[in-house]
């Protein structure tokens, strides 16, 4: 039996995700929960894994492009951009 996804992450894992080292993190916690960066869970000790996800998706700038419809045909052809 393979191990569990880990649902719950440390500063370690949050700051890695981020592209940052851990003390870098913890210098701009404050920022980000500025921005809206989800604040640790108070009662399982850590930040839940799906909503940091959730925030970066949301700092995107560019979609996928199956979300601009190149998946049913229509859209944007970006072999002709």
């Amino acid at each position: 039996m393979g191990a569990a996804e880990q649902l719950v992450v440390d500063d370690a894992w949050t700051a890695a995700a981020l592209g940052m080292a851990k003390s870098t993190l913890q210098a701009k916690r404050k920022d980000l929960e500025r921005a809206d960066f989800p604040k640790r869970d108070p009662l399982l000790g850590g930040y839940i894994k799906a909503d940091i996800l959730a925030w970066i998706e949301t700092r995107r700038k560019f979609r996928d492009r199956a979300t601009l419809g190149e998946s049913t045909g229509g859209g944007i052809n970006f072999d002709q951009v």
